[in-house]
């Protein structure tokens, strides 16, 4: 872990939802855009996909629909999309994004996150923790 990396700094202080050796589970940083957006990360550095060992790129799936699913469940969100964009921190990381049935589809599910920073939208706080809550518990 590297104090200067945003990611390492937030995997210290913050419990997540999930963790083990290599990965780690948790809500993307807030305010979030949608209630359940969620960050699967590698816990080591390693700053793209080429770059992870046999062991943790054979896990990726794995945890992934793992992951898929239990946003799924706990959101009741017909579509979970997923996107890797390797450009923030030196984590291989995932973010998964719950799309309500009437949410906007496509990228613009994504300028969310932007719209909630800039306090153009919000998602009731308590909705985020409750969907958090049975994140956790079923990845459990």
């Amino acid at each position: 872990m590297s104090a200067a990396c945003a990611l390492c700094a937030r995997l210290a202080a913050e419990p997540p939802l999930w963790s083990d050796d290599r990965w780690d589970v948790r809500p993307i940083d807030g305010p979030p855009g949608v209630a359940g957006w969620t960050l699967l990360s590698t816990r080591a550095h390693v700053p793209s996909l080429a770059e992870l060992d046999d062991a943790s790129a054979a896990e990726l799936g794995v945890i992934v629909r793992r992951v898929h699913r239990a946003v799924r469940t706990a959101t009741g969100a017909p579509k979970v999309y997923i996107a890797a964009l390797a450009e923030a921190v030196p984590h291989v990381h995932v973010h998964l994004v719950p799309r309500a049935a009437d949410a906007p589809a496509g990228f613009a599910l994504f300028d969310t996150q932007r719209a909630a920073r800039a306090g153009e939208l919000a998602v009731d706080p308590a909705e985020a923790a409750r969907v958090a809550a049975a994140i956790a518990a079923a990845l459990r």
